[in-house]
């Protein structure tokens, strides 16, 4: 079920297709997969495109997991000023006071402080469902972590928080909270269970701890990283942390640990990275590319989760890479100006999408 072991199936998939190399794309998650897949099977490994790419290197403290992205570099400043998601959330906001009647305000600053008033309302006051449910400050925060993934999101997030403010209801946070949980008529995908026990298989085994020592240990434990990770992020850091807190108390002890891959003797690979990425970000994208010799990195300048399709250079780029084996420049595809926020429409955004061959 780990993430080695999925790259092993990914191999059985290849011979039985009868090929000799795998050729694939990859996004998000899956660019996990295919690292760890050049990783064991360097001779095997054909064309691949690294679309929002993951950084298999832990974070700097173990216990103490970063809310945005999940590089090996320092910690971030107590007030959260280089936090990803802290940074996407101010973009958020700042995206919203230059539109059409945003009930935060007209003023940034102003309005990242009513928005923090309206969360802390919820904690006493929260938010009633027409489904029967309430919009309390922990579905607020899956709400705007959703809106970070897509600019398409983003006047869904704004209509949220106008509903909120306004009508004092919470459907449309609630919606982009399901989005991210994965809930659907009362049901959840199985997909964010799955998810939970991959990440379980993958770290520190000597972190690793037993649930049955304490009925009370997964609070107690995740006590001290959570009052951390509330400064470096106040906004994300703590829902964050009992998000990711559950490989800590896994059935069963991590059976990879994370760590830098440094694949040797594969073909150059293409890796794409948006700048505004909290959740795979341009600096994770850097430090694997770095460990990947003769490999390209094409950075596109927008906000949001994976690049392909929003960008017709790195797109034209992607094709001919795939397609015909040539490897692009790294400055090919010059930044254009940063890309705004797009108009809403329905969309369905998978937080981490599989490699596909």
């Amino acid at each position: 079920m780990g993430t080695e072991n999925t790259a092993r199936d990914v191999d059985v998939i290849r011979a039985v297709l009868g090929e000799s190399r795998l050729n694939a794309f990859a996004s998000s998650y899956g660019t996990r997969i295919a690292q760890l897949y050049a990783r064991q099977y360097p001779d095997r490994v054909g064309r691949m495109v690294l679309d929002s790419v993951d950084n298999p290197a832990p974070p700097a403290t173990p216990d103490t997991p970063a809310p945005g992205g999940k590089g090996d570099g320092g910690t971030s400043p107590t007030d959260g000023t280089d936090d990803p998601l802290e940074t996407a959330l101010r973009t958020m906001v700042e995206a919203c006071t230059k539109g059409p009647d945003c009930a935060l305000g007209t003023d940034p600053a102003a309005a990242m402080g009513k928005l923090d008033d309206l969360l802390a309302r919820l904690h006493g006051s929260p938010l009633p469902l027409s489904d029967g449910r309430t919009v309390g400050p922990t579905l607020a925060t899956l709400a705007m972590m959703q809106a970070t993934y897509s600019t398409d999101a983003w006047p869904r997030l704004a209509a949220g928080w106008k509903q909120a403010l306004r009508e004092g209801k919470g459907d449309e946070p609630a919606a982009l909270a399901d989005e991210f949980t994965g809930r659907r008529d009362g049901h959840y995908d199985p997909a964010q269970s799955a998810k939970t026990a991959i990440d379980a298989l993958a770290g520190d085994p000597d972190e690793y701890r037993r649930l049955h020592e304490s009925p009370d240990l997964i609070t107690r434990t995740l006590q001290s990283p959570a009052d951390d990770t509330s400064r470096t992020s106040p906004h994300f850091g703590r829902v964050w942390t009992y998000l990711t807190g559950a490989s800590l108390f896994w059935p069963v002890p991590p059976t990879w640990r994370p760590g830098p891959v440094n694949p040797a003797g594969t073909p150059p690979l293409l890796l794409l990275n948006n700048t505004g990425d909290p959740a795979t970000t341009a600096a994770d994208a850097e430090q694997v590319a770095r460990r990947l010799p003769g490999s390209v990195l094409l950075t596109n300048d927008a906000d949001g989760h994976n690049v392909y399709g929003k960008n017709p250079c790195i797109d034209a780029a992607v094709d001919a890479y795939l397609h015909e084996g040539a490897v692009p420049r790294s400055d090919q595809c010059p930044a254009p100006a940063h890309a705004p926020a797009e108009p809403a429409r329905p969309v369905r955004v998978n937080i981490d999408l599989p490699m596909a061959s």
